[in-house]
Parts: structure tokens; C-alpha cells; sequence
């Protein structure tokens, strides 16, 4: 005669939970998968925004430049860089420094009076038929007050007249 193997019983509890398992693992899997994402949203945006700093390092840097190509690539690259939906009003702040400096020359070059001009109040130019500037200068003006007018619609701000009608130009 041959031996049959014993039932095998398992408490109850054993059982519960056994038939439990599948939705237990699947929770415990959602708990896990969950933070992970975020902290793979975080890193992107981290690094979203670490790219756009180089690249608006690089851009500042050459609208300051001595050469007016330089500087007419470094403030357009800047008016694209401003269109960046997640940017704050530091970031902005940061772009408007470019473009005070070819504006101002406009001013100082056509000055209100005799008086200098202030960095908050750009004078526009008096006599703008006759600029005394080169076809890259003139470029780089034109491009200066587009960015100024991209961060002061951004940053809800008044552009003067004067501005809109030199980046149309």
C-alpha cells in the first residue's frame, strides 16, 4: 500500500491574507512608484532650469560684448529665454539688465535738455531721423527694445511709445 501524502492546513489568517496579496502588492507598488515620479518631475525641472541659466549666462554675456553681432545674438537669444512660462520675477529682473545699456546710448546720444539719463526713465531720442550710430548699432537698439518690451508685458509693466516704435522699426 502507498502512502498518501496529509492534507496541508494553514490557519486562517494565512489564508486571509493570501488572498489579499495581489491588491496588497499592488498598493505597496503605488506607495513606492509615487515618489518616485515626483522626484523625476523635480530632477527635469531642476534641470530645465539649470539649462536656462547657462543659457541666459551665455546670452548676457554677449549682449554686453563690445562686438554689435554679439550683442544683437545675446539680447534676442534673451527675448526667447524670457518667453519661459516658469519663470519668476528674479529671473526677469536678471534679463532686464541687458537691456539698459543700448537703450540709455540712445538717450545719451540724443539727451533731453543737456540732462543725463536715469536707468528707470529711458529718454527717447529727440531727433531719431538723424541716429548717429551704425547699421549695427541701430540693430542692437532694435533688438534691446524687443526684449524690453517681451519682460515688460511679462512683468505688466507700461513700455514707452518710443520703444514699440524702435522695435518696429
Amino acid at each position: 500500500m502507498t502512502a498518501t501524502p496529509a492534507a496541508i492546513s494553514f490557519p486562517g489568517w494565512f489564508v486571509e491574507i493570501a488572498t489579499v496579496a495581489p491588491a496588497l502588492t499592488l498598493l505597496i507598488a503605488a506607495a513606492a512608484i509615487v515618489p518616485a515620479w515626483v522626484a523625476i518631475f523635480r530632477n527635469a525641472a531642476s534641470n530645465r532650469e539649470a539649462r536656462w541659466w547657462s543659457e541666459a549666462q551665455w546670452a548676457l554675456s554677449a549682449s554686453f560684448s563690445v562686438n554689435p553681432d554679439e550683442q544683437k545674438a545675446g539680447l534676442r537669444m534673451l527675448g526667447i529665454l524670457a518667453t519661459a512660462t516658469w519663470l519668476g520675477e528674479h529671473e526677469m529682473e536678471v534679463l532686464n539688465a541687458a537691456y539698459g545699456r543700448p537703450l540709455r546710448e540712445i538717450g545719451a546720444a540724443h539727451p533731453r535738455d543737456g540732462k543725463g539719463v536715469l536707468a528707470e526713465e529711458i529718454a527717447p531720442p529727440q531727433d531719431a531721423t538723424q541716429p548717429p550710430f551704425t547699421e549695427g548699432q541701430r540693430e542692437v537698439h532694435v533688438e534691446a527694445a524687443k526684449l524690453k518690451i517681451v519682460l515688460d508685458g511679462r512683468l505688466k509693466r507700461k513700455t514707452p511709445t518710443w520703444i514699440m516704435d524702435l522695435a518696429n522699426s
